[in-house]
């Protein structure tokens, strides 16, 4: 049965022509068990890598991966990304295609990690046993501390490389200077010995005239 849609309707609506569209977005929660916490940074940093590698994600638009929140029972990445475009345009086929390939490559890093994908049904398992209370507390406290400390240890190893390359730099600098000083110094003896045998032909020039 067809529709009729009035010409003033038409008018005013905003009119969305999917054909028209040159990228769609990849947009996931990824749910980590809480114990997971500590290989969170290492995890968000391989995702971050494999999207600015995959074949089929756009490396104009953003890729982000970021670890966002912390909920009852899962610690959140949050993941966002856009397919590149075709000749064919956006077909649902290669999108999903890409969106399937995004999530096996994340659980192969999540797994590689020895990692989990969170369950409203997980707790955490306490030396002591148990799953929550004050040893709840101090254990999920602990996991904090041991990431933060973590984070801050890369922090520190990357600041140090970052200044062990400037030292080596600034000797191979100075190298180069004094390299250019020698240089310099044995053209300037040149030029003085130039200087004296010019000085010496025309005196030798003057005597002969006279």
């Amino acid at each position: 049965r067809p529709i009729y849609v009035p010409n003033g309707k038409l008018m005013s609506l905003n009119v969305q022509n999917n054909s028209r569209m040159t990228h769609r977005r990849i947009k996931y929660d990824l749910k980590l068990r809480l114990q997971d916490i500590p290989k969170i940074s290492t995890i968000v940093r391989e995702i971050q890598e494999m999207l600015a590698e995959h074949e089929d994600i756009d490396n104009v638009q953003h890729q982000l991966v970021r670890w966002r929140g912390v909920g009852e029972y899962s610690a959140d990445i949050w993941l966002s990304c856009y397919t590149k475009p075709t000749i064919e345009g956006i077909r649902l086929k290669t999108y999903t295609a890409t969106q399937q390939s995004v999530l096996e490559r994340c659980s192969q890093i999540v797994y590689k990690h020895e990692a989990a994908f969170a369950s409203s049904t997980d707790r955490i398992q306490y030396p002591g046993g148990g799953t929550g209370g004050s040893k709840g507390a101090m254990s999920i406290g602990q996991l904090f501390q041991d990431t933060f400390n973590g984070a801050r240890e890369s922090q520190l190893e990357s600041r140090e490389q970052v200044l062990r390359q400037r030292e080596k730099d600034i000797k191979e600098l100075e190298r180069e200077l004094e390299q250019k000083g020698e240089e310099q110094a044995k053209a300037e003896k040149e030029i003085q010995a130039a200087r004296e045998t010019l000085q010496l032909e025309m005196q030798k020039v003057e005597k002969q005239k006279v």
